[in-house]
């Protein structure tokens, strides 16, 4: 999922990030940390991440396939 590649959470940030190189972890591993490491994973609601990931995932993944098939029809040789 490449999707993963280009976004991220924060477990704690003492304060909000300064520019694009700040550390991160990657939303699954984010997840991960909520599931196992928190004493009440109820209330820390791990799903709601994973489902944020994945309409994450979804959104980038349509918007990749029409920003295709338009790069398609404006190059010469293309489908369409």
């Amino acid at each position: 999922m490449a999707a993963v590649l280009f976004t991220g959470a924060a477990y704690f940030l003492p304060r909000l990030p300064k520019h694009l190189w700040s550390q991160f972890m990657s939303p699954s591993y984010h997840v991960h940390v909520l599931s196992t490491r928190s004493p009440h994973v109820d209330a820390t609601r791990p799903h709601a991440t994973g489902l944020v990931l994945r309409a994450l995932a979804f959104t980038l993944d349509i918007a990749t396939v029409g920003l295709r098939g338009r790069m398609r029809r404006r190059l010469p040789g293309g489908a369409g």
